[in-house]
């Protein structure tokens, strides 16, 4: 039985591939791409740390929408996890 493939690393090239795309689509550079994704990361570590009643999302969209029904309220719009993370890092 093989693992899902979303737990198999992708090829070196293919993934700078899809990182490129990603970063396009998003209007941002690669290297801005793999800060988000090392902040979500680490969103996710220190929230996996903390029992389920002491966990906080401050709004976080990527916590708080795109669970459930698809509806305008519960969809992530596009740049809205891009707005969250720039407005939390003009916070600190």
């Amino acid at each position: 039985m093989q693992p899902p493939p979303w737990l198999n690393p992708a090829d070196p090239d293919k993934q700078r591939q899809l990182d490129e795309q990603t970063a396009a689509r998003m209007g941002i550079t690669v290297k801005r791409l793999h800060e988000i994704d090392r902040q979500v990361a680490a969103d996710m570590r220190a929230r996996e740390a903390l029992s389920s009643s002491e966990r906080i999302v401050e709004d976080n969209p990527k916590f708080t929408k795109g669970f459930g029904p698809v509806t305008p309220e519960n969809s992530i719009a596009p740049g809205e996890l891009r707005a969250h993370y720039q407005s939390s890092e003009s916070e600190d």
